[in-house]
């Protein structure tokens, strides 16, 4: 598709900027104060909520709408700067200029990631289908009847656009959303935190503890109406114990769902959750792909509306999580089917569940792909088919919440399907070692355990060496991920390191 010259600019920023692309999550922190300037006044906020309320936020050049943002969150921008992006494999080699090179001349990974999520918030009011799916693979390609379905649900959230609140709301949901990546942003809430406390490992619990402790770090909060203040917390509350999208990836248990009927979540805070979360996944390749909204696939779209419909079976009564749970894995085997794939589609086996969260965390959307992790799985030892089964079973208790397993299985890919058979094999194989808790010594009353395989994993699964010998890269004696209590039965859940 051809690009209109007002679409991507280049800009000599006039903010002089350190090189923010190395630091990476938990290493050794940044300034905990910025020296640079900060143009984030109320009078910044005022523009957006007046662009907003006269729709030429949607209508202006890219490159205007950027600095816009820009001029409005630039304290949560800096923040970014300083946080830590997933490692996609299969970037692509781009001409256009990223939106972080077209705010601050230099490419950084989760501002290009979250800004992403903005524009593709334009795409949808816009109705700009071909940009919203530029790039996108043919077969896999978000249908235009499914860019309708997903604009509607738009026009209802924010009814017609006309909600300039709720607009001006999820744009700030959407622009804080991971600000618990940053490494700075941990080192002032340290800070802050009473003593012998310290920041949690998952993201969006440290945006629970920023608002719980210190919410005057996140101007764009403080900029809310008192209501939306309210909304915001709520929904980061849930964030901290249900993410829809490890619903999608079955990597979180039917246990966290339990929280939507703890904090008595509506259809309509439902509905603005959800839409935040498309526009996180809209941009979630938006290091490597800014041009269109990359992850937002057919298969992704599907999978992620059957999170919204089963979420809402729960919030309305309608079904208990484990029944919602149990109908996510039947939405991926019936696609499966559909695409060709044969096999037991018989949930109430141990075996079938477990495939089926496989094939949830693998994100797998073809006959092909299915057939490998199938033939792969049966061909693992029954010790560790065992192992599997027992940790991935809808009933464990307690049980492992295996975070950032789906991006590691990502990397199975290579020049033969032998290569790539021996890569998964050996993931699930530490798969089924970070579900297995025979050994640990935990509190009678933990529901889940989180364990965070992407500090371990992540340089393994990108090296060469995996691509050709994977068994030589992960064995045995890899290492482990440290655990850390998700959720407790019958009490809020409080996150403990062990």
């Amino acid at each position: 598709m051809s690009r209109s010259p007002s679409d991507f600019h280049t800009y000599e920023d006039d903010v002089s900027t350190t090189n923010y692309l190395s630091p990476s999550h938990h290493h050794s922190h940044p300034p905990r104060s910025s020296t640079d300037p900060t143009p984030s006044t109320e009078q910044a906020f005022e523009e957006l909520r007046e662009r907003i309320k006269d729709d030429s936020f949607f209508r202006m050049r890219r490159f205007d709408a950027l600095h816009v943002l820009k001029r409005a969150f630039y304290k949560e921008l800096d923040y970014l700067k300083w946080a830590y992006a997933a490692a996609c494999p299969d970037p692509l080699d781009l001409n256009s200029s990223s939106p972080s090179e077209l705010v601050f001349n230099k490419r950084i990974p989760e501002i290009d990631r979250t800004l992403t999520g903005i524009l593709a918030l334009r795409w949808l009011r816009n109705n700009d289908y071909d940009l919203f799916t530029q790039n996108q693979a043919t077969t896999t390609k978000l249908s235009r009847r499914s860019f309708q379905q997903l604009r509607s649900l738009f026009d209802a959230g924010l009814n017609g656009y006309r909600d300039h609140e709720a607009v001006f709301t999820l744009i700030v949901m959407q622009m804080t959303n991971d600000l618990g990546k940053s490494s700075r942003l941990e080192a002032e809430l340290q800070d802050r935190l009473p003593i012998g406390m310290r920041p949690s490992a998952n993201h969006d619990m440290v945006m629970e503890q920023v608002l719980q402790y210190c919410d005057s770090l996140i101007p764009s909060f403080q900029r809310l109406p008192r209501q939306q203040k309210v909304l915001v917390r709520k929904l980061i509350r849930l964030s901290a114990e249900f993410n829809p999208g490890q619903l999608v990836q079955a990597e979180c248990l039917p246990a966290a769902l339990n929280v939507l009927q703890e904090l008595r979540i509506d259809p309509i805070e439902l509905d603005m959750k959800f839409m935040e979360l498309f526009l996180d996944v809209a941009g979630a390749r938006g290091h490597v792909d800014h041009e269109g909204a990359a992850t937002m696939t057919e298969p992704t779209f599907q999978g992620y509306m059957e999170a919204r419909i089963q979420s809402l079976n729960v919030v309305e009564g309608h079904l208990q999580p484990e029944q919602a749970y149990e109908r996510m894995l039947q939405h991926r085997l019936r696609m499966l089917s559909n695409a060709g794939y044969r096999g037991d589609f018989d949930i109430r086996s141990p075996k079938v569940s477990a495939k089926a969260r496989l094939f949830c965390m693998g994100r797998v959307a073809d006959a092909t792909t299915a057939t490998l992790y199938d033939d792969v799985y049966e061909g693992l030892p029954p010790y560790i088919r065992g192992r599997l089964e027992r940790g991935l079973s809808l009933h464990a208790r307690p049980a492992v919440q295996p975070t950032y397993m789906p991006a590691m299985l990502s990397w199975v890919r290579g020049p033969s399907l032998g290569l790539r058979e021996e890569q998964l094999a050996v993931l699930l194989t530490y798969l089924s070692r970070v579900l297995d808790l025979t050994e640990e010594n935990l509190p009678h009353d933990v529901e889940i355990v989180e364990r965070d395989v992407k500090g371990i994993l992540e340089p393994l699964v990108q090296s060469d060496a995996f691509r050709k010998d994977p068994y030589s890269i992960v064995s045995d004696n890899t290492e482990l991920p440290e655990m850390e209590i998700a959720k407790r039965s019958m009490a809020p859940s409080r996150s403990l390191r062990l």
